[in-house]
């Protein structure tokens, strides 16, 4: 088996809704745990290296 590309350990806990308060809409080097995520529009986001652990994305 392969190591993991992304490190858990390196990660900061973060939710999700931070990445709206971004000027540039990013996500990085997050681990987002346990949330549920609706009603959510963004253009563009940037998403780099982060864990999602039991999170819902819904999409109406």
């Amino acid at each position: 088996m392969n190591d993991p590309r992304i490190l858990p350990a390196t990660l900061t806990a973060q939710s999700f809704l931070a990445i709206t308060a971004d000027e540039d809409r990013q996500l990085q080097m997050a681990h987002v745990q346990q949330q549920t995520i609706a009603d959510q529009s963004l253009e563009h986001p940037l998403i780099d290296q982060c864990l999602f652990e039991g999170t819902t994305f819904i999409v109406y």
